[in-house]
């Protein structure tokens, strides 16, 4: 058996009830495909990056999996055929490099400083040009250039 990931996003207008709901059909289609779930989390509802249909809005739900890669391509169907998963990926986490990292952020999880540096302003000029100067400026800039 492989490991897969699978990243999938929810209508943002669903209730929780309704949430719970697709996430254990979804559960179900995955442990129906004879796979073992290790890992189901919930990011939350975030701003899709653009509009997928009348979305604005998903709810992103990444789950670690492992099966048989004969199975994989049934799943794969069944998502697409699925009226509530916007869209979905499933990846051969074998392949990828795993690591520890949290990929979504909650809230309430501290998080390191970040360092800034400052800004600095522009330097101004301390005296403004007057219009005579302006002038003698430019005809000499038209002048080198018709040379």
């Amino acid at each position: 058996m492989k490991q897969y990931e699978l990243l999938y996003a929810l209508s943002g207008e669903l209730t929780d009830a309704e949430l719970k709901g697709v996430r254990s059909r979804i559960d179900g289609l995955i442990s129906g495909a004879g796979a073992t779930i290790k890992l189901n989390e919930h990011a939350g509802k975030v701003k899709l990056a653009y509009p997928i249909g009348a979305h604005r809005y998903g709810h992103y739900i990444l789950v670690r999996f492992t099966a048989e890669p004969a199975q994989i391509a049934k799943l794969d169907a069944d998502l697409r055929l699925d009226n509530g998963v916007i869209r979905h990926m499933i990846v051969n986490a074998d392949e990828v490099m795993l690591t520890t990292v949290n990929l979504f952020v909650r809230p309430d999880e501290e998080r390191a400083p970040e360092t800034v540096a400052p800004v600095m302003a522009a330097p101004v000029a301390a005296s403004p040009l007057s219009q005579e100067d302006i002038d003698k400026k430019i005809d000499e800039l038209l002048t080198e250039a018709s040379k």
